[in-house]
């Protein structure tokens, strides 16, 4: 019998175990209609459709029982009653390790999916370690950068100062320059002022009475004692050279002659 016709002939032995037909005609309908149910769940294990296999092979347990009870002692009917109830074992244990394998089967991809995401998340953290890593590496040859820059500012800033410095340096020396010129000046005023000195007071040396000078200590002529007393004064600070000068003006003075004849 075709899985096709199968609907159809459970309708016709339903309406042939009428409960008012002969007891011989409804065992054999019954017979026939649990046949029916056995061949559809053999289709539906086969395609391991489990559970609708169950429901087919109780459908078909319940129709031997009927003709057994129409027909007592139907070994055929006895016999395929016992292939219907040993079917829905081995299904309903089929199902269980169909559902088992199932489950572990998701747990395993639950499990893969968890260890994905795990890797996935230590990946992203390993990436942000090392972003952060090289922006750390980054920020610190920016910092030395900042730092040679700040450096070499300082270093112009020393070089401008220096040069500043040398500029003031240059400015300051002719200032020093002049100081000197004025007091080789002064020396040369004072070496002027001891010649007219000289060229002035001829009656001192007409006094002396024509006596020979001194020799000094190197043989050579003795000077004066205000010439002397003047080349001292030059060892000193200015102070003491305009004291010098005073003096010896005080004592041209003294020195000049008076002719009132």
């Amino acid at each position: 019998m075709a899985n096709d016709q199968l609907p159809e002939a459970r309708e016709a032995f339903l309406r042939a175990a009428d409960p008012d037909a002969p007891a011989e005609v409804r065992a054999d309908a019954y017979y026939d209609l649990g046949l029916a149910f056995y061949q559809e769940g053999d289709a539906a294990s086969s395609e391991e459709d489990h559970e609708a296999a169950q429901a087919s092979f109780r459908e078909a347990a319940d129709a031997f029982r009927r003709s057994l009870r129409a027909k007592p002692g139907n070994r055929d009917a006895a016999w395929n009653l016992e292939l219907a109830l040993r079917r829905i074992r081995e299904e309903e244990e089929k199902q269980e390790q169909q559902e088992q394998e199932e489950q572990e089967q998701q747990d395993q991809q639950n499990q893969d999916q968890q260890d994905q995401e795990g890797q996935q998340d230590s990946q992203d953290q390993q990436d942000s370690q090392d972003q952060e890593g090289d922006q750390g590496e980054e920020g610190e040859d920016q910092q030395e950068q900042n730092q040679d820059q700040q450096g070499d500012q300082q270093d112009q800033q020393d070089q401008q100062g220096d040069e500043g410095e040398d500029e003031q340096d240059q400015q300051g020396d002719p200032g020093e320059d002049e100081q000197d010129e004025g007091g080789e000046g002064e020396e040369q005023q004072d070496q002027d002022a001891d010649q007219n000195e000289s060229e002035q007071d001829p009656g001192e040396q007409e006094s002396q009475g024509g006596q020979e000078p001194e020799d000094g200590e190197g043989g050579g002529q003795r000077l004066p004692g205000h010439v002397e007393r003047v080349l001292d004064a030059l060892e000193d600070d200015e102070e003491s050279l305009q004291r010098a000068r005073a003096r010896a003006r005080a004592a041209r003075e003294r020195r000049r002659v008076t002719m009132d004849w």
